[in-house]
This record gives structure tokens, C-alpha cells and sequence, in this order.
């Protein structure tokens, strides 16, 4: 989960507003933390074999527990992207130029 505070990270040295930044961090690591802890308190009784139905539960988590972290990480990288073209590239930053057109793929003719 460090790769998601990375990416927050990135975003609050590029964004303007401060507090914006505090408040995107705040909420993925309150998202992140919900997520892992709900994990676990399926994964426990599936682990411990009490019925199929926690074992049934922590699968299907298991899935869902993925499938969460891979809309954050798209939201994430989307609104990193978004703020590389909105507060450098167009203040005239055109060294990210290349890299943001490759990360878009609107370089790819």
C-alpha cells in the first residue's frame, strides 16, 4: 500500500492548494485502512474454518479486496496525469510534454 502514498505524494508537491493535498491523503489512507481492516476481520474466521460461508465470504473479498485498490490506483494515476497537464505543462513546463503524451498514450499515432 506504499505505492498509493507515493502516488499522493506526487500529487501534493504538484498541487497548489495544500490543504487539497492533506485531504486527498487523508482519504486514501482512510480508504486503504477500512479496506484492509474489513479484510481481515473476513479472513480470520475463513481461517479458522468456523463455516464454508466465511471461507465463501473471504474469496469472494479476496476478489473484491483487488478490485478496490485497482479503481483507487486508477483514480489516482487519472488525477496525477490531470494535474501534470493543468499545472505544468500548460504554465510552459514542456519537458513533461513527452512523458505525459506517452503516460496518455496520445502519442501512439
Amino acid at each position: 500500500m506504499l505505492l498509493f502514498q507515493i502516488i499522493v505524494n506526487r500529487i501534493r508537491v504538484i498541487d497548489v492548494n495544500r490543504k487539497h493535498g492533506d485531504h486527498i491523503f487523508i482519504a486514501v489512507t482512510v480508504y486503504i485502512t477500512v479496506v484492509i481492516i474489513s479484510g481481515f476481520i473476513i479472513w480470520i474466521p475463513a481461517r479458522m474454518q468456523i463455516s464454508h460461508y466465511w471461507e465463501f465470504i473471504s474469496a469472494a473479498w479476496d476478489r473484491t479486496e483487488k478490485c478496490l485498490f485497482l479503481i483507487i490506483d486508477l483514480a489516482l494515476n487519472w488525477y496525477f496525469l490531470r494535474m501534470v497537464k493543468n499545472n505544468l505543462i500548460r504554465n510552459g513546463l514542456t519537458k513533461c510534454k513527452p512523458v505525459h503524451a506517452h503516460a496518455t498514450l496520445q502519442g501512439q499515432h
